[in-house]
């Protein structure tokens, strides 16, 4: 089955982010935790398709890295389920 994103980078991006905020509703966020998900953010030079940061807050730094390990195997995993290559990436057209 293949995906088409329309508009290229951007629907990839919104589908990507989509995917981690599910995993996360699912995953147990020990409580005063946070994990914030930035897509498109803009630098000095204004608004830019740079892709998603992931950013994770809390007390210790133990929890936090358990957390950023997780994130990662599941990002890891969808690029695999998905058959996503990070260098086949056009960002005028993409599909998986």
């Amino acid at each position: 089955m293949v995906k088409q994103f329309r508009d290229g980078f951007h629907d990839l991006l919104n589908w990507f982010v989509n995917k981690i905020i599910s995993f996360l509703e699912k995953e147990k966020i020990p409580k005063g935790y946070a994990v914030n998900i930035f897509k498109d953010w803009a630098g000095c030079c204004g608004y830019l398709p740079l892709g998603v940061a992931i950013e994770i807050e809390g007390p210790n730094s133990h929890a936090i890295k358990d957390l950023d390990l997780k994130i990662y195997s599941k990002i890891i995993e969808i690029y695999e389920k998905e058959k996503i290559s990070i260098m086949s990436v056009n960002h005028s057209k993409f599909s998986l």
